[in-house]
């Protein structure tokens, strides 16, 4: 039972459905990846191998902070009160009573 419904779950995803067929589409898509990856790394300029076929990945050029940002943090300190993290931790505990999670575990006493 549980075997038909495999199958027919990878006929509605279009998996073939002998395990050769699977492992060989597999490998085709990884191949297709694999081709698409060569042809796109002379175009990218963060990602090199090294003489000993070991990739590095570069650090990509810092970018300035965009001046709209600049304004919305101000925008955004403005507006809102300065909180501590104590007050912060209240106002959760008066929401949502999470603390009663913490008290004795019901029943007699376990030790």
């Amino acid at each position: 039972m549980l075997l038909k419904a495999f199958k027919r779950l990878g006929r509605e995803l279009g998996f073939p459905e002998t395990a050769k067929g699977f492992v060989q589409q597999l490998q085709e898509w990884l191949t297709r990846a694999a081709e698409e990856v060569d042809r796109a790394y002379l175009d990218n300029g963060q990602l090199v191998i090294t003489d000993k076929g070991e990739p590095v990945l570069k650090r990509p050029p810092r970018q300035l902070p965009v001046t709209a940002l600049a304004s919305l943090e101000a925008a955004v300190a403005r507006r809102l009160p300065e909180r501590s993290v104590l007050d912060v931790l209240a106002n959760v505990e008066h929401w949502l009573h999470w603390t009663r999670h913490f008290g004795p575990l019901a029943g007699p006493n376990r030790s």
